[in-house]
């Protein structure tokens, strides 16, 4: 009974709060809600699991982006290294499902890995939204929501040519997706460090050259060359504002499409699958 007056308030407190979103000026005005089923665990759990409730008129990465806010909302916990330190607890109390030797118990524990990731993911995405709304990355668009999206794309592609059908593809899919989220995040935060610490870690990398570029695999890989075109953009349009800043995201991409490639290929070498 106490849980369930617990969700009702829950979801009262919600329809309050969405009236003021802070997603950008291109998503601002998406009018949309968010149902808490009554999943065992906590709050946060419960929360997490949410993440998976889109309806399906609506935007997933949309959706996901508003969920995120409304998650540090609800727990009113809004520093990273406490969101990050709830995360990985609620990573560890799931540990027993990876564990088991049942495929439906590790399919649930690589689901809830892959939540739990993009949540870590989408609050640094929000930092760096909130810390550039003032730059030419914010004023009049959303260029890290758009970051996102895009990056997400990237899992979709994957799912479309990940060839096996049996029992365990849907937890390959949901590890594949928590490998692409954290290494996501990690390359984020570095960007993060950057734009607040600036000095010596803005500045190494203000001579960085662009890597060598594969165009015979960006072309049976497209997600990840619209995702980099897209950065290179974003670089543009502040290099008048800051052109050290400029270089940095455009060094920052240089890495996570790097560190992109690695992970493909590793997953193309340990799973079998082909790229057509």
């Amino acid at each position: 009974m106490k849980k369930t007056v617990l969700f009702v308030l829950v979801l009262v407190f919600i329809s309050l709060l969405l009236g003021c979103k802070k997603g950008g000026n291109e998503i601002a005005d998406v009018d949309f809600d968010i149902e808490i089923s009554d999943y065992p665990g906590d709050l946060f759990d419960s929360l997490m699991w949410a993440q998976y409730d889109c309806p399906e008129d609506e935007e997933k990465t949309v959706y996901e982006w508003f969920w995120a806010y409304e998650v540090r909302d609800i727990l009113d916990v809004y520093d990273l290294d406490s969101l990050t330190t709830l995360s990985k607890n609620l990573d560890v109390s799931y540990k027993r499902y990876s564990q088991s030797p049942s495929t439906a118990d590790m399919t649930t524990g690589e689901e809830l890995y892959s939540a739990t990731a993009r949540f870590r993911m989408l609050n640094a995405y929000q930092v760096l939204a909130e810390l550039t709304a003032e730059t030419p990355l914010g004023k009049n668009t959303d260029c890290y929501y758009d970051d996102y999206s895009l990056w997400e794309a990237l899992f979709k592609e994957f799912d479309e040519w990940y060839k096996d059908t049996g029992n365990s593809r849907f937890m390959y899919l949901y590890c594949y997706y928590h490998h692409l989220a954290d290494l996501r995040t990690e390359v984020l935060l570095e960007e993060l460090d950057c734009l607040t610490e600036g000095g010596e870690k803005l500045h190494q990398f203000v001579n960085a050259k662009s890597p060598q570029i594969d165009q015979g695999w960006l072309k049976t890989h497209p997600a990840i060359r619209r995702w980099y075109n897209y950065r290179m953009k974003m670089a543009d349009k502040l290099l008048r504002h800051d052109a050290s800043q400029a270089q940095c995201l455009r060094a920052l991409t240089y890495k996570q499409y790097i560190r992109y490639v690695e992970l493909e290929k590793e997953y193309e070498e340990e799973y079998y699958y082909e790229w057509e």
